[in-house]
């Protein structure tokens, strides 16, 4: 099985995944002290964070 080398477009894929699955973390974290965040919107970040790692480990496995 041939490696395939990693596009612009993947790098940026990767990135892209990453950098709002860190976002969405942190805003899920920064929230938790506070007990405040209705829970409709908990339940949409969750969602995303769950969508965005799925992507995540998609991609890097396309990358194998």
């Amino acid at each position: 099985m041939a490696i395939r080398p990693v596009t612009g477009r993947l790098q940026w894929k990767i990135f892209a995944t990453f950098a709002t699955v860190k976002a969405v973390a942190g805003t899920l974290l920064a929230f938790q002290p506070l007990g405040k965040m209705p829970p409709d919107v908990y339940m949409r970040l969750t969602e995303v964070l769950r969508l965005k790692l799925s992507l995540l480990l998609h991609s890097l496995s396309d990358t194998k």
